[in-house]
């Protein structure tokens, strides 16, 4: 009888080709030299290939929002920042090299830790063609920040015309706000929440839903001042303080991210988002102990969960690391 032909060992993929001057870049915001860093990151795209697939994180208002980006995904050592021109106004923009053979684990890695995987593509020779000076095309529309399970009324009317003061309906005006916000068209939001806080201040929704789409913009004070006055109205809201803690953390406030935490796991203390936050922010402050439980309890909580598959993985690797 013929023995059964020996099967070839599996080839190990093959580590990244990172340009030294993204990791470089990384260096030199990580020492405080904020513009070295941006032209450490600009010859290293220069120097690419001028095709090369990139991922866009963000295009961001403030340098502040740009670093705390990076600040959250500052391991994946395919990070950068570029700044451009964009009608006459300087914007930041966040983007991630990886290889094709480890694309998918850096980007499932970025994605749960920002909460969202609607990132947009790019290569070096767009970023470079509209650095520096005015665009001659608008560039894609700003990534959102954090995306949020939103329920829609049913039938919501759509592309509905502003309505006078005196004469706003708030079922209406509620409908299209949430299905912006549901089709991630976070300026389109920002403006319709802006009617809803002018006819209805009353409302707790306005100010919740009005933080949502700031987030999405990538104004995070903005978003925390909507979202305060959400916690300051209905204090029991859990999904406020959650979204304030994401603002928080957002700006590297990592230690109020875990008071507003705190008591958004108070009013639901099974709830896996919560608990990832918890650990994740608990693990960048240094407390390895917090975050290793709440990681543990996000892992029993999410269990044949598809939609944390990729913050699972997070969770697992972080824990592996630290045994």
């Amino acid at each position: 009888m013929a023995s059964a032909p020996e099967q070839a060992p599996p080839v190990p993929a093959a580590p990244k080709r990172i340009p030294a001057g993204l990791q470089k870049g990384r260096e030199l915001l990580g020492a405080g030299q904020f513009q070295e860093a941006l032209d450490a990151w600009r010859a290293a795209l220069q120097a690419m290939n001028p095709r090369q697939r990139l991922e866009l994180i963000g295009s961001y208002k403030d340098i502040e929002a740009a670093i705390a980006v990076v600040g959250r995904i500052e391991d994946l050592d395919g990070v950068f920042i570029v700044e451009q021109a964009h009608r006459g106004q300087t914007r930041w923009r966040v983007g991630l090299l990886s290889s094709p053979l480890h694309r998918e684990g850096d980007l499932e890695i970025a994605a749960a830790r920002l909460g969202r995987d609607d990132f947009s593509s790019a290569t070096p020779a767009q970023l470079l063609k509209t650095a520096g000076k005015p665009a001659a095309a608008p560039l894609p529309a700003e990534a959102p920040v954090a995306r949020v399970e939103v329920v829609r009324p049913p039938n919501p009317p759509k592309a509905l015309p502003p309505l006078p003061l005196g004469m706003a309906n708030f079922d209406e005006l509620a409908a299209r706000l949430v299905g912006a916000l549901e089709q991630h068209r976070y300026r389109e939001a920002a403006l319709t929440a802006q009617d809803l806080r002018t006819h209805f201040p009353q409302k707790t929704e306005a100010w919740l839903w009005s933080g949502k789409a700031e987030l999405g913009l990538g104004n995070f004070r903005e978003a925390e001042a909507h979202l305060q006055r959400a916690t300051d109205m209905a204090p029991h809201l859990a999904e406020a303080w959650l979204l304030r803690a994401i603002a928080a953390q957002e700006q590297g406030q990592d230690p109020q991210a875990l008071v507003m935490l705190a008591e958004a796991h108070r009013l639901r203390p099974e709830d896996p988002d919560i608990l990832f936050n918890i650990a994740y922010s608990a693990a960048r402050v240094g407390d390895i102990d917090k975050a290793g439980q709440h990681y543990r309890q996000f892992l029993d909580k999410t269990a044949r969960q598809p939609r944390f598959e990729a913050q699972r993985r997070h969770a697992e690797q972080w824990l592996r690391q630290i045994r």
